[in-house]
Parts: C-alpha cells; sequence; structure tokens
C-alpha cells in the first residue's frame, strides 16, 4: 500500500514538472513570438502578433492566438488553424509548417 502511494505521488510529480517545463516553454516562445514578422518570400504580407493574445495580418484579417508546445493556434472568424512552429535560435526567423508547406517570416520589430 505504501508503495502504492510513493508511485503514484512519483507520477504525479513526474507530471507536475513536465507540465511545468511545457508552460515555461511556451510562455518563453510567446514573448519571444511578439512583434511584427515579414514573409521572406513577400515582404509586403507582415504579420503581428500582440502580447495580449491577437494578431493582425497585412490582408486585414485578425483574431487571436496563443502556444502549446511548438504549435501556435490562430482564431479568426470563426477558424481555427494550428501550424507547428520553430524560432531561431536568437528570435529573429520564425519557421511555420502548414500541410507539409513551410513559411519563413523575419522579424522586423
Amino acid at each position: 500500500m505504501k508503495n502504492k502511494f510513493f508511485v503514484s505521488l512519483g507520477f504525479l510529480f513526474i507530471f507536475c514538472f513536465v507540465s511545468v517545463g511545457l508552460f515555461a516553454q511556451s510562455s518563453s516562445n510567446e514573448q519571444r513570438l511578439v512583434g511584427t514578422w515579414v514573409s521572406d518570400e513577400d515582404n509586403s504580407f507582415t504579420v503581428t502578433f500582440k502580447s495580449n493574445g491577437t494578431f493582425s495580418n497585412s490582408d486585414g484579417d485578425d483574431g487571436e492566438w496563443y502556444i502549446i508546445g511548438n504549435r501556435i493556434t490562430m482564431v479568426f472568424e470563426d477558424v481555427e488553424g494550428t501550424l507547428d512552429f520553430s524560432l531561431s535560435p536568437d528570435g529573429r526567423r520564425l519557421t511555420v509548417i502548414s500541410d507539409g508547406e513551410r513559411a519563413i517570416f523575419i522579424k522586423i520589430n
């Protein structure tokens, strides 16, 4: 009985540790993502992520965004899209992958 308690306590500790780690990573990525990004293929297309969880782009779309792990979810006009993303170590290059297609954005502010 005592062993089950310690095993359960161990699993709870591991779950909390992993959850806090994912939250910290998401929080760090959220801070690094805030700002305006320009497409490296079309310098007239920009996306601005605001610290209040909203975004807008140069096409006139806007909505809300949030991050869980290495996935960003953007919600606008009742449409929700989740994309895989990565940030360069210096936080200046954003790579987004959707349906196997890769798009790269450069942070301009």
